[in-house]
Parts: C-alpha cells; structure tokens; sequence
C-alpha cells in the first residue's frame, strides 16, 4: 500500500473528529481543513442548550488538530501515543490559557483513532520549565485516547473550562507543585498556609481521567498543585451494622471504585463487591487485637443468623463459604492472647498486621508460660535473668528462672510475685542490702518495653525495707530516667510515676539535687506557685555551686541567667549537663 496522501490524511482526520461531536446536541465546533492557521485549527462550542443561542454559551475551547496516517491495523489499538510539539506553539498555548491537542491515526476514510491531551497551563508551564536545552525545537508530550461516549466528551470540555478558569488567574504565581517537593516538612509548611482543597470533578466522572488538585490560596484564588489519576476515594460514615439486634459496628469506611462499591465495615472485616446486586464479604488480618476479635464474632454470627442489618438495610441471604470450626478455633486463641496480654498489663494495641507465624507460636507458649504458670524442660542450661521478647509490635519483658531440676520457668519481669520474691543485692561498707529489681530500670525500658506496670514500680521502689543515702541516690537516677522517657514519650503515666517517686524521696532527703528534681518535675505539670518560686529563689540566694544555679534558673525561667551560668561552665561541663533531663526544659521554652 502506498503512502497516504497528507491532504487526504488532514480530510480524514477532521470528518472522523467531526463525525464525532455531531452526536452531542450541546456542542458546535470551528475546524479549519487547512493546515496554516497558527498554532490553532479552532474551536469547540459548549451550551447548556440544545437551541445553541450565544446566551447560553458555557465554554468556547481552542483545539489544534494533527493527522497521522499508519499502515497497520495494530497502531489504531494503542491506548496512548507521544507525539512531538513545536516549542513556540507550546508557548503559544500557554499564553492563550490552554488548548485541547488531538492527534488523529488514520488508515483510511473509515478506520482511525483519536488521542488527544488537554493542555492547561499547569501542564503547559511543567511542559517548558522541563526543557532540556535553550534552542530545543519541539517537545514531546502524551495523548489518550479520546471517548467516543458523547456525554463524556460534553464533560471533558466542560471541565477544561472550569480548570482554564483557576489555572488562567495563577498562570504568573509561583507554582507550589506537589511533585516538585523533595523534603515532606517544605511541603507541609506550604500546605499550612492553604486554606482548602478541591478536585476538578464530580463524583461520576471522578475515576475516568486525570484530574486536577487545587489549593485556594485566598478566597476563590486557586493554584493547581498536582494533575492525577483517581483510582478510589475514601469516606468515614456512620452506619449500625447488627445482628439479631445485637451492634457490632457503629461506622464504616466506604471505598468508591469505577463501577463499584466497596464497605470496609471494620478494620478487618469487607464487603467486596463483585457485580452490581452482589458483594463478597471477606476478613484480613488486620486492624489491633480487639478489632479483628470482634470480626471474627461478626464473621461467625453472620454465618449462622437468618438475616443482618447495615444501618436502614435488611440482608436475608445467608452468607456462607466460612468454616465454623475454624473460625471458632480463631476465636479462642485470640481470645487467650487477649487474656495473655490483660495480665501482662499492656496497654499498647497489639497490631494484627505486625505478626509472624512465629509470633503466633510464642504468644500460644507465653500463654501457658504467663497465664497457666507451667514450667518447662529446658534444651540447654542456661543462667537465670532478664530476657526480652518481640512480638508483632509488642517488646516485651520477663524474667526467666533455672529451677534446676532441668526444668524452667518464666515470670512477668513487672508482677507483684516477682517484686517481692527477686531482690537486687548490693554491699555498702561491707554490708549486703537488698534492693527493689526494678531500680535498674532505664529510659530505654520506659521507652521501648510495654508490658510496664508503673504501680508495681512505684509499690516496690516506696516499700523498700530500709533507705540509705545510696539508695537515695540509685532513686534519684531512676526518676532522671522517667524524665527522660516522658519529655521523648509524653505519656501520663510516666510523669506521673515519677512525681510520686520523688515526692517520697524529697521527704527522705531535703538535698538540694532533689529538691532540684522535685520542682522539674512539677513543672512538666504545671506552673509553680508563689510559695514554690519564692523558696527557689531563697535557695538560689544561699547557692554558689554554678550547676545548681544554672538548674534554678532553668527553673524559674530566667533567659539572662541562664546565659550567664551556663557561660561559666566549661566545655566538659556544658555536654555533661545537657545530657540531664532539666536541659529539655530549655529547649521547650525557646
């Protein structure tokens, strides 16, 4: 076959274009059949009307349009071509607020393509900031492939129209593009300063094309901040799922597709859908402990009811394709782990989606170990002590014991048995003194281990049967310690923890450096009263010692003494006493 004449490829090109919009009774168009027009070849018309009177014109759209003959049949099934654009007409565009650029494969009078790209000039301002020399001549850029539905193409134009509009006023303001940003904290502090955010569609046509994200920077002022594709959207709403009048769910996260629905109703639990009247209903282990606890009830009680509610909806088909028996056996275990983890005192969710199939046969031993108190035979001898173990998200902390007898056993390291059964044996002046174990406890443990019971800590370091200026000292570090977690953690009971260790040390010993600790502490609470700053400021009339002053000062907020004392410090000093917890004080209150 020969090669198609260019005149004849243009004709073809622009009937099939033409053909086209004839099906739209919205829509009128302007197409010159000459190829000598500058950078346009014309115009697309869009009224609200099917009368077409000028009054009620919505959109008027500028298009350039480009034929290409092809000699193969397979060229006319591509999805989306690249097609090379001379860079003054690029300009051109941009300085004319956008065009739509159709490319149309033609093989002959009645077999083609149309692709085609909006060009808007957010795109177009992308297009020419990306050149990769001054003198380059063209660009190359990606077309799709035009709708053939009428309505869809009624859309598109329409749209075009609404993103001219918000791109045209901010075509000369600095662009803040979502996809530039290299450093997640720039971006954040941009987005800080926006009051909204809004997509250039609806919800209908949402999923069909790319579309534009807008900021609106002051009232009805929007920049463009990324164009994407839409694959699913999300949204919280509430809605009562029961069962024989029994709620297990009071919300639901609705995840809208093209052409479908999904119903995430709990963490864990979904209903899929597969066609337009039916859904799969379906479990994952995900979500915390407690979420996927109470999907596999629903899962079990939805297999075996006659019907179910989703909010002012009624289900009668019975839903089938789960095993009973395992899902029973499920349940139990994970209700073991829940029991396990009640009396290991944690707190933090266990998070389903962290566990390995190691995990699973740990927290099963640990529930014997733990809960049934069963001892075990030990493969090879080791010493007794302190042994941590990670589980899923969890870290954990037991002791463990040789019994001797080739047998051992584990204890949770924070139970009110072991508090006062294992004792830290320490000499003073040749004396042996028993300590509470848990005064070997540091920051890191506060901060990283989560089966901490902070009143078994509080119980055993208080009731210790007999204080000793060392002692003192070893409580001291260990509320330096909870200081420390908490600025880094924030969690209540740390401070609180310590507030109430070093309200007793301070009645053990009045010192200074506790005293000292004891105001750091309030005041990581609240501010000080008139009668605590006042005796600061009595101590800080008696004190010489530079540290302690500067610890005052901290205290009572005083920015130039601060200055002055810490200048008095020397180097070794100064790094030493901002490793004290004191110092976050500081660097809160700049």
């Amino acid at each position: 076959m020969g090669k198609i004449n260019t005149e004849k490829i243009e004709a073809w090109s622009i009937n099939s274009l033409e053909r086209l919009l004839d099906k739209s009774k919205y829509i009128k168009y302007e197409i010159n059949s000459n190829d000598k027009t500058l950078s346009w070849d014309g115009n697309l018309y869009l009224y609200n009307n099917e009368e077409l009177k000028k009054e009620q014109l919505i959109a008027r759209i500028s298009i350039q349009v480009k034929g290409h003959g092809v000699e193969k049949e397979d060229k006319l099934n591509k999805e989306y071509i690249t097609y090379p654009v001379e860079i003054s007409d690029l300009k051109n565009y941009q300085n004319d607020g956008g065009v739509i650029f159709f490319v149309i494969y033609v093989l002959n009078s009645e077999e083609h393509k149309i692709f085609y790209r909006k060009l808007l000039p957010y795109d177009l301002k992308r297009l020419l900031k990306n050149l990769k020399k001054e003198d380059q001549k063209t660009k190359s850029i990606k077309l799709y492939t035009f709708p053939t539905d009428i309505k869809k193409i009624e859309e598109i134009i329409y749209y075009f129209q609404q993103d001219r509009k918000k791109q045209y006023s901010t075509a000369d303001v600095e662009t803040i593009d979502l996809l530039d940003f290299k450093k997640l904290e720039e971006n954040m502090k941009c987005l800080s300063k926006i009051k909204k955010l809004s997509f250039s569609s609806t919800l209908n046509s949402l999923f069909d094309e790319e579309r534009y994200l807008y900021v609106e920077r002051t009232s009805n002022i929007y920049s463009p901040i990324a164009r994407m594709k839409v694959e699913s959207m999300k949204t919280i709403v509430p809605l009562k799922i029961y069962i024989d009048k029994k709620e297990y769910f009071q919300q639901a996260e609705v995840i809208l597709k093209k052409d479908k629905i999904d119903l995430c109703i709990s963490k864990c639990v979904y209903i899929k859908q597969t066609d337009e009247l039916k859904g799969a209903l379906k479990i994952e282990r995900k979500g915390t402990l407690i979420d996927f606890i109470n999907g596999l009830n629903f899962i079990k009680s939805i297999s075996t009811c006659s019907h179910f509610n989703i909010g002012d909806m009624v289900y009668g088909e019975k839903v089938t394709g789960f095993d009973l028996i395992l899902l029973q056996k499920d349940i139990d275990f994970f209700e073991r782990v829940k029991v396990l983890l009640d009396h290991l005192n944690v707190q933090k969710p266990l998070e389903m989606e962290s566990l390995s199939e190691k995990d699973f046969r740990n927290l099963d031993i640990l529930y014997e170990y733990i809960v049934e108190n069963k001892d075990f035979k030990i493969e090879c001898k080791k010493d007794s002590g302190i042994e941590i173990y990670e589980v899923g998200n969890l870290k954990l902390m037991f002791l463990f014991f040789n019994l001797e007898n080739g047998e051992g056993s584990y204890y949770n390291f924070f139970d009110r048995y072991i508090s006062n059964r294992c004792k830290l044996i320490k000499n003073f002046n040749e004396k042996r003194v028993e300590y509470p174990i848990y005064i070997l406890l540091t920051k890191d443990c506060f901060l990283e281990i989560d089966n901490i019971n902070y009143e078994v800590i509080k119980e055993s370091i208080m009731n210790v049967k007999e204080y000793s200026n060392e002692y003192g000292n070893d409580v001291n570090e260990l509320i330096l310690d909870l200081l420390k977690a908490y600025d880094e953690k924030k969690e209540s009971i740390i401070l609180e923890t310590a507030l109430d260790i070093i309200k007793w040390l301070k009645e053990k010993d009045n010192s200074i450096y506790i005293v000292l600790n004891y105001y750091q502490t309030i005041l990581r609470k609240r501010a000080l009263s008139k009668e605590e700053i006042k005796n600061l400021k009595s101590l800080e009339r008696k004190e010489e010692n530079i540290e302690i002053l500067l610890g005052i000062s901290i205290i009572l907020e005083n920015k130039t003494n601060i200055d002055y004392y810490l200048e008095e410090l020397t180097v070794e000093q100064k790094e030493k006493f901002k490793q004290y917890p004191i110092w976050n004080l500081v660097k809160e209150s700049k």
